[in-house]
């Protein structure tokens, strides 16, 4: 079963950490003010996201994306606790103040 799991930040236009205590499976992130979407999975290598602008643009971004804290360069220990890094990127999280819903989902056997 999937289950899924919302958090409401602000950008900071700098490297947003969530701890989540979990890997998660998929990432999606709605930009509130810019109106862009960006969706992580499994997957996609850490770092690239599929990115959907207002105009409805879909690309495939290859840096500044999601990565997990677990996994690649980010140590648990630096950041502590399980999670996801949101990357500066173009739309997302490029400016401060900035209304993000993440959306988590996880896989729960």
């Amino acid at each position: 079963m999937r289950v899924m799991e919302q958090r409401r930040i602000v950008a900071t236009g700098e490297i947003l950490t969530v701890e989540l205590g979990y890997t998660p499976a998929r990432v999606e992130i709605v930009n509130l003010t810019s109106l862009a979407k960006v969706v992580w999975t499994d997957l996609m290598d850490e770092g690239k996201t599929l990115k959907t602008v207002a105009a409805g643009t879909t690309t495939l971004e290859t840096a500044n994306g999601i990565s997990l804290t677990d996994a690649g360069s980010i140590a648990v220990a630096a950041v502590g606790s399980r999670g996801i890094v949101i990357g500066a990127m173009v739309d997302i999280n490029d400016t401060a103040a900035e209304e993000l819903i993440v959306t988590v989902f996880r896989d729960d056997h």
